[in-house]
């Protein structure tokens, strides 16, 4: 009987899977159960593990917590296909290019080139169990936060909103999600900053779910995305003890305008908004559908399709 009327009220099944996301985050800080690593220690040649790395490793299993319990909440309510575990369309993959390209000449390269001028990152650090264990936490991120995101909450505002509101809505709770990090004690800008670059991802990641359909290639992207701009951030220098600023980080120094991390921001919001002209486009010329896929599937909401 309760399947029966959420799958009848996709918007309020949506928001209980969102509250219970975020109520699994908030538990385990409210309770700070022992973490599974208590310390990196040094690597073989006494090179302290970058700063940030323990955390993202103690992640790990609330982050495949929150993966099951989002699995179980798409199989009660049989949305799999619906939040889209389907075939990307035709000509949707060369729209991921750019994003990649981006990811990797930037972060990727500014975190080569410090390396390359003495500074240790997650990768070079050596070793291996920890590095494969900081990967798999941020592939399980981009599969939770697109189920979440891109697939439960998206499918189920797309019955109500047009196309882009629903990037915009989805990508403002998605955003609004960083206010966590308060919590932690990050500053007040830190967290603005965070806030901002996760509206801009959000949106780019929305255009690109009307665009391609499938949410596979989103996980990937989105995992991809964290692994190596939180590499980026945590590179330090061996000598540190902490990771060395970043454009994010400014607790304690007031107001600072950064023009790279304006750059940070505008361009995959830029590159979201021309990716949902394009998708515009393909559904005014009939290539592909803007019906909602809760819609269009034979479900509670249309009975008689």
């Amino acid at each position: 009987m309760l399947l029966k009327t959420l799958r009848a009220h996709p918007i309020w099944a949506a928001l209980i899977a969102f509250v219970l996301n975020v109520g699994i985050f908030l538990t385990i800080d409210t309770l700070k159960p022992p973490p599974m690593v208590d310390s990196l220690g040094n690597n073989a040649a006494g090179v302290p593990a970058p700063a940030g790395m323990l955390e993202a490793v103690n992640q790990l299993a609330p982050e495949a917590l929150v993966v099951g319990v989002l699995c179980l909440i798409v199989t009660g309510l049989g949305w799999w296909r619906a939040v889209g575990f389907r075939s990307v369309l035709p000509g949707g993959l060369k729209f991921f290019i750019f994003p990649v390209v981006f990811l990797l000449g930037l972060y990727g390269t500014l975190t080569v080139l410090a390396v390359s001028d003495g500074a240790v990152d997650v990768f070079t650090w050596g070793v291996l169990s920890v590095t494969a264990a900081y990967v798999v936490n941020f592939l399980l991120v981009g599969f939770a936060e697109e189920l979440m995101f891109r697939g439960i909450l998206f499918e189920a505002f797309r019955t109500k909103l047009t196309p882009l509101l629903t990037v915009l809505v989805t990508a403002l709770l998605f955003a609004s999600v960083h206010l966590i990090n308060l919590i932690h004690g990050a500053s007040l800008q830190g967290t603005g900053d965070q806030i901002l670059n996760a509206f801009a991802l959000g949106v780019m990641l929305g255009a690109l779910r009307l665009r391609v359909a499938s949410i596979y290639p989103l996980m990937l992207f989105h995992g991809l995305w964290d692994i190596v701009a939180a590499d980026f951030e945590m590179t330090h220098t061996p000598a540190a003890t902490s990771a060395t600023p970043t454009v994010t980080d400014t607790a304690g120094a007031g107001f600072q305008f950064d023009p790279f991390f304006l750059f940070q921001v505008l361009v995959p919001l830029l590159y979201g908004l021309f990716v949902y002209w394009r998708y515009s486009k393909s559904v005014k010329a009939g290539k592909i559908s803007d019906r909602p896929a809760l819609l269009d599937e034979q479900t509670t909401l249309n009975p008689a399709v």
